[in-house]
């Protein structure tokens, strides 16, 4: 040690960090990024961002966030394809794509690089099934005359998502 010392390396600090850096685990560094963004955005997007960290990406709660190579990344993207279909793994992907971005703007040490960058991204395919006529006729009917009836009804006339409508201004 008094060599290292001599040599102008600091055995102590050299410690000091790699302590540090064992207590930078995935699990961690997630509670930092969850309370950021449950700052920055709105109620709903929050509520999948927790999801996707706190359930889908549970499996890297243990490692050392600097230490998460693509290859576990492809694994568990590749995982939820598997369990939740390719829209859940293409989500899942992006926000841990988001969190790795911000854990480097954050200087996260020893985050040099977004692990999820050329990992796959799962093909999408839009949905086909649409109402049919007297499917149609059926909701329209039992809709009833109030005003949730009357809020069914406007969506169906104008294809609108019920967000869409609920932030229309008159």
């Amino acid at each position: 040690l008094q060599a290292k010392v001599k040599l102008g390396q600091d055995p102590a600090g050299d410690k000091t960090e790699s302590r540090k850096r064992a207590s930078d685990t995935f699990e961690a560094i997630a509670k930092k990024y969850l309370t950021a963004k449950k700052m920055s955005t709105r109620s709903g997007t929050y509520t999948e961002t927790e999801r996707h960290i706190l359930k889908h990406a549970r499996s890297l709660n243990g490692l050392q966030v600097a230490k998460i190579a693509r290859r576990d990344i492809a694994i568990l993207i590749t995982t939820i394809k598997e369990n939740s279909g390719p829209v859940a793994a293409n989500r899942v992907r992006s926000t841990l794509s988001d969190f790795f971005g911000w854990s480097m703007s954050e200087g996260i040490d020893s985050i040099e690089n977004n692990p999820v960058i050329n990992t796959n991204k799962s093909e999408e395919s839009p949905r086909k099934r649409v109402l049919k006529d007297h499917e149609l006729r059926a909701i329209w009917k039992h809709a009833g005359d109030d005003h949730y009836g009357s809020i069914i009804k406007l969506l169906m006339l104008t294809g609108q998502r019920a967000d869409e409508i609920g932030r229309a201004h008159v």
